[in-house]
């Protein structure tokens, strides 16, 4: 049960945190307010990863759930009709939900 619950938490709340994202990028903020998204994909694979003790599952259910939202905003170009700078948002998900991991599946973080 408590893996499931992990998994589940760790699905949507990437769903959730990705969906939030691509809206900021929708309203038009600027890409140095959106690359501090990687703070709460950290802490969002923090707690997965404490509450499952897997560095694995942890990282794969943030990504996964964030994989649509990720697909979809890679496909926005920026102002210079680059690709870049989506790719640089959704890349700042991705490392913060593996570093998230790492922290909160690693020794240290265990009492």
């Amino acid at each position: 049960m408590a893996n499931t619950l992990a998994i589940l938490g760790g699905v949507l709340g990437g769903f959730g945190l990705s969906f939030l994202s691509v809206g900021m990028l929708w309203i038009a903020m600027p890409f140095y307010v959106q690359a501090l998204a990687f703070f709460p994909f950290l802490l969002l694979s923090l707690l997965v990863g404490r509450y499952s003790k897997s560095f694995s599952m942890a990282a794969s259910t943030v990504i996964v759930g964030a994989l649509p939202m990720a697909k979809m905003m890679v496909g926005f170009r920026d102002k210079d009709d680059s690709h870049l700078m989506p790719i640089l948002m959704v890349s700042c998900w991705m490392l913060g939900a593996l570093v998230g991991a790492w922290l909160g599946s690693s020794k240290f973080a265990k009492k």
